[in-house]
C-alpha cells in the first residue's frame, strides 16, 4: 500500500517545481516522483535543461521517476510541437533510468473530437477564441485515459481492479472512443 500525496500546482511552470522542490517534494521522502510537465512549458527554450535539473533531484532523494509528456492536441500546428516535446522528454527519463509514459502516443489511439469537447474561454495566449473547442483540456474521458495507462504502466494494476468509482471517476467503456479503424 502506497501513501500517494498530490503535489501538482494547475498552471505552474517547471521553474516553480525547481524552486520549490524541497517543499512540495523532498520533505515527503517519496520512492517514486510521478512527473507531467508540457503544456505550459513545451515553448520554453530551456526545457530540456530544466527536466534535467528536475530529474537530477529526483534522482538525489533516491526516487523513481514516472514521466507522462503532454498528450496530443486537436490543433495540428501545436501538435507537432507536442510530439517534438514528447520525443525529448523520453530521451531524458530514459537517460536517467526512470519510467516513461508516452501519454502523446497513447492519445493518438483514440478519436480526439471526443476527448476535447470543452468550449474554450476567450484565450489570446493560445489563440483560442470563445466557444471553439478547448484543445488544451481534456474531458472526463481523457482523464481516464491518463489515469488507466499510469496505473497500468506503473504500478501493474487496472483501474477497473478498484470497482465501477474510482475517486470521483465514473468509468467509461474507453473502446467506444478510439479511432475508427480504416480497412
Amino acid at each position: 500500500m502506497r501513501k500517494i500525496f498530490n503535489n501538482a500546482h494547475d498552471g505552474a511552470p517547471i521553474d516553480y517545481f525547481l524552486k520549490n522542490f524541497n517543499r512540495d517534494v523532498k520533505k515527503f521522502k517519496p520512492d517514486v516522483v510521478i512527473v507531467s510537465f508540457g503544456w505550459n512549458d513545451f515553448r520554453d527554450l530551456k526545457m530540456s535543461f530544466k527536466i534535467e535539473a528536475l530529474l537530477n533531484k529526483i534522482e538525489k532523494i533516491e526516487a523513481e521517476v514516472i514521466f507522462w509528456p503532454p498528450y496530443g492536441s486537436l490543433n495540428k500546428k501545436i501538435d507537432q510541437a507536442l510530439a517534438k516535446t514528447s520525443r525529448m522528454c523520453q530521451r531524458l527519463v530514459k537517460k536517467q533510468g526512470g519510467v516513461f509514459i508516452d501519454m502523446y502516443k497513447e492519445f493518438k489511439k483514440y478519436d480526439l473530437s471526443k476527448i476535447f469537447t470543452f468550449k474554450a474561454w476567450e484565450n489570446t495566449d493560445w489563440i483560442m477564441k470563445a466557444g471553439q473547442p478547448d484543445f488544451i483540456h481534456c474531458n472526463e474521458i481523457g482523464n481516464q485515459i491518463i489515469a488507466e495507462k499510469i496505473a497500468r504502466e506503473a504500478f501493474g494494476i487496472g483501474l477497473e481492479e478498484w470497482g465501477s468509482q474510482f475517486g470521483q471517476m465514473t468509468l467509461a467503456n474507453l473502446k467506444k472512443y478510439l479511432k475508427k479503424r480504416k480497412y
